[in-house]
């Protein structure tokens, strides 16, 4: 009980601001043109300076386990590349391969991901899953930037993919958090405060944005894909990594964080980069919503797999 309240606790707030966003579009509240200029803000500026102050506040010089990222960063690519091939096989729409590539290897680590360890293992050890962020979420920006781009036409140009990826905000971001966090820079306090401050409302306005551009009556014509995403993201991407997790030997609360990576509900950002990238915004969105509704069920379920094999 107390590992289904705590999937239940990490889940619930990000229903509730969806859900206010749906009754703000519900009762008039919002456009459509002004949900699509909140989209853009959130896309270009706010979800950058999320990424740039997750990267710029973690100490890389303490708690750097090199056999936890390595082993991590060698798996998402490896997951990456098996969807990559086999998505395209089973999707023959190009604005939904994309989506439907990101939305099941990109997890929402940054919600998940300290909120499941502390609720589990309360500050203890924290320190190696909060630097995993570091090479997690801009990794799984890049590949998704990959994915959409390669998917945004009719024919992949590896020349535009790599601009896409050179010139994305998120990734330039990161890159610049990263630099700044392995040389010991750090921004003055009278530029940090507010940065910090404005990293506090993307989530939460992202997810607002999400709630009010879903509609219901738009599920029909790509349920299918959305099974197949939400399976993908919660069951069958979980089950093909966590085994190699475990016999690479980690456990307790690395395993927990990993947990998260590869079996958490799809990354709330994916919904604006597919929808500002050419993707289907609409399956994107929908496979956050629905990969946050039942990652209850099967978050709760790895977890009490994982401790029934005293492995968390």
């Amino acid at each position: 009980m107390q590992n289904f309240l705590v999937a239940v606790n990490a889940v619930s707030p990000l229903f509730v601001m969806m859900a206010l966003g749906y009754v703000i579009r519900l009762t008039g509240n919002v456009t459509e043109n002004g949900l699509k200029e909140m989209n853009y803000l959130i896309y270009k500026f706010f979800l950058p300076i999320l990424m740039y102050i997750n990267i710029i506040t973690i100490d890389l010089k303490n708690d750097l386990d090199w056999s936890l990222m390595i082993s991590t960063t060698v798996i998402i690519i490896g997951i990456f590349i098996v969807l990559f091939l086999a998505v395209p096989v089973i999707e023959k729409e190009n604005s939904r391969r994309g989506v439907l590539i990101q939305g099941m290897f990109r997890s929402n680590y940054i919600v998940f991901g300290l909120t499941i360890a502390t609720a589990i293992y309360g500050d203890k050890g924290l320190g190696a899953i909060t630097l995993l962020s570091a090479i997690t979420i801009p990794l799984m920006n890049a590949l998704s930037v990959v994915a959409l781009e390669a998917f945004r036409g009719n024919k992949p140009d590896i020349k535009s993919i790599l601009i896409g990826i050179a010139t994305h905000p998120l990734i330039l971001a990161a890159a610049i958090a990263l630099v700044m966090a392995a040389l010991g820079l750090v921004p003055p306090e009278l530029i940090l405060s507010p940065l910090q401050s404005m990293s506090k409302v993307t989530t939460p306005l992202a997810l607002i944005v999400i709630g009010a551009s879903f509609q219901f009556k738009r599920i029909k014509s790509f349920y299918k894909q959305l099974i197949l995403g939400v399976a993908g993201r919660l069951i069958i991407v979980p089950a093909l990594c966590l085994p190699v997790c475990i016999v690479l030997g980690f456990r307790d609360v690395s395993l927990t964080g990993l947990l998260v990576v590869f079996g958490g509900p799809c990354a709330t950002s994916s919904f604006a980069m597919a929808q500002q990238m050419g993707g289907d915004g609409e399956l994107a969105g929908a496979m956050v919503v629905f990969t946050s509704a039942f990652c209850v069920i099967t978050i709760f379920c790895w977890i009490l797999l994982l401790k029934f094999l005293a492995l968390i």
